[in-house]
């Protein structure tokens, strides 16, 4: 009886690491800086709290909330405005639902756009690594400012570029 009972323990301790082993993990996000490119703003990112500052020197100018993870963010110049984009990854079911880019300023969103609205979210190609689960897919590249205009490499449509100076309502 006790060597059945230490055998479905073993049986079970060692399906557990299995699925441990297949499983994603990723470590928690950090506080952060992410400065504006001519360095007069910055934005501190709070990572439990969810709590961003948009500041110049000490003064916190305005601020947001939103969920922290291992996204990208960029400052315009003027420190008006601030870019969210989503990591690469989103799953096929969120692809057409959730926000994957959105632009904040003191007023608010001013531009929201799903990975499905700004490319064509792809499976991974043989060999690259990502989240693992058939339902995930790959929406972007990589993201890169040139002063206030943001370039974001996307899956099978064209680039997608946003302006931040020239975003004043909600798009």
């Amino acid at each position: 009886m006790m060597k059945t009972i230490l055998s479905a323990l073993s049986a079970l301790l060692l399906s557990g690491m299995m699925f441990q082993a297949l499983a994603t993990s990723y470590a928690e996000p950090e506080d952060r800086v992410v400065k504006s490119p001519n360095g007069k703003f910055a934005l501190k990112i709070h990572a439990k709290k969810g709590l961003h500052e948009v500041k110049s020197g000490k003064k916190v100018l305005w601020s947001f909330q939103r969920d922290v993870w291992h996204d990208d963010y960029f400052v315009s110049n003027d420190g008006q405005r601030v870019l969210w984009v989503s990591d690469r990854y989103v799953s096929a079911e969120d692809a057409n639902k959730k926000a994957a880019l959105a632009v904040y300023s003191s007023k608010g969103v001013l531009l929201s756009k799903t990975g499905a609205d700004v490319s064509k979210p792809r499976r991974y190609y043989k060999g690259e690594m990502g989240p693992i689960g058939d339902h995930w897919r790959i929406w972007r590249g990589k993201a890169t400012q040139d002063g206030d205009v943001v370039t974001i490499e996307t899956s099978g449509k064209p680039d997608f570029a946003v302006d931040l100076t020239k975003l004043s309502k909600k798009s």
